[in-house]
């Protein structure tokens, strides 16, 4: 028997097992309509001997059968893996030591490109730059890409299982990386682009301010005319950022303080995500543009739309990042909406705080992990909000950079 016949063989025992087990009219999820439950409308067959499929109702082409994963009726619906990554601000001297010896050639191949090496930079950062936009970002690109290989490499998954993937701000980076977007590679030349312009954008600042909601703060800026400061974290219900010049910051905080508010200003030189960092959108336009592009495996939440990325338009959607707020707390709704939701976090442990105060107001139950967590620094806005009030809110180091 030949190799093709055999593999015909098994497909088709593949669809014939699936149609025993599942019947016309079962509900099911695809990565591709991630906020969707969904019905086959056909029994699943193999398609040209090739592949097997299935339809779904309200659509015209075949799915993948592969691709498609039947809704648990007894009781319960399945619950999705999540995986978030964190950004800037997270980063701390001795981050990834473990990692690095796990994966050398990935090492070796991140300080070919950067010139310089990227584990004495995380490791030891003899030089204290560690901290500074343009070697911050590209640090924990490079060890959240290596935390998520652990992080398969444990679980015994070399593909990503995932049903969604995360990150906050320069995170979501490593989200595409592991949607299998880009290559290890290109990823961080991509990121090292973006390091280098928002690090060059003109003087700014940013604040966080605690206890509010974001249309509070909008109200509150609208009634002292800061209509020069952008909203440009919205992480919980109680908990945004703000970003403007120095002076407007000073304003702003000055504002929201005499009404009683707990606002904290970061230590950044930067407006990251908001209009001022317009320069260094449309530099970074450029250079994105010229980049090839995957389709993304898993769907992957965009900061600037709390929606999947469009594989039409992921370069549109790296470059809107730059100039838009994080819509953090509307990414986690949109994919609470759906149902129950395990997040796993790799390489920090300020994203889970963030998904549990959202999700008890949604009233959505989760666990949330934190994979290969870096403790949070003790001179960080987070740490002092939580030695301040039991009330607190988690502030998130996320914040301090993009």
């Amino acid at each position: 028997m030949s190799g093709d016949q055999t593999r015909l063989n098994e497909l088709r025992k593949q669809v014939l097992g699936w149609n025993k087990v599942h019947p016309v009219g079962t509900k099911v999820r695809t990565p591709l309509y991630p906020g969707r439950v969904l019905e086959t409308s056909s029994a699943a067959t193999v398609l040209f001997g090739r592949k097997p499929v299935v339809h779904l109702a309200g659509f015209s082409g075949y799915f993948d059968l592969e691709t498609v994963t039947p809704v648990e009726t007894a009781g319960h619906e399945e619950q999705r893996t999540v995986i978030m990554f964190p950004g800037q601000g997270t980063q701390r001297r001795g981050m990834g030591a473990e990692l690095f010896t796990s994966f050398p050639d990935e090492t070796r191949r991140a300080s070919e490109i950067l010139g310089y090496s990227i584990e004495q930079l995380c490791v030891d950062d003899p030089q204290g730059r560690l901290d500074q936009t343009r070697y911050a970002q590209v640090a924990l690109y490079v060890v959240n890409a290596l935390g998520y290989m652990q992080h398969q490499r444990q679980s015994g998954q070399p593909r990503c299982k995932a049903d969604i993937l995360m990150g906050h701000s320069l995170g979501e980076y490593n989200a595409l990386l592991a949607a299998g977007v880009f290559d290890f590679e290109s990823g961080l030349r991509l990121v090292m682009q973006r390091a280098e312009l928002t690090a060059a954008a003109p003087l700014g600042a940013m604040a966080v301010v605690l206890g509010i909601d974001a249309l509070r703060v909008r109200e509150i800026l609208r009634r002292n005319a800061l209509t020069g400061v952008d909203l440009a974290n919205y992480n919980t219900p109680t908990q945004s950022s703000i970003s403007g010049t120095p002076e407007l910051i000073d304003r702003a905080m000055a504002a929201l303080g005499a009404e009683g508010i707990t606002v904290l200003r970061l230590r950044v030189s930067g407006a990251f995500h908001s209009r001022y960092m317009s320069q260094a959108r449309e530099s970074f336009a450029a250079y994105v543009r010229t980049v090839p592009f995957s389709r993304p495996v898993r769907p992957v939440i965009a900061n600037a739309t709390a929606r999947p990325y469009d594989p039409e338009r992921i370069a549109e959607t790296l470059i809107m990042q730059l100039t838009s707020p994080v819509l953090w707390m509307d990414s986690v709704q949109y994919v609470l909406q759906d149902g129950p939701a395990e997040f796993i976090e790799i390489g920090g442990s300020i994203l889970g705080p963030m998904v549990r105060e959202i999700t008890a107001l949604h009233g959505t139950p989760i666990r949330a992990i934190e994979a290969h967590a870096a403790p949070v620094r003790s001179d960080s806005p987070l740490h002092r909000s939580l030695t301040a009030s039991s009330k607190a809110t988690a502030i998130s180091d996320t914040e301090r950079h993009p």
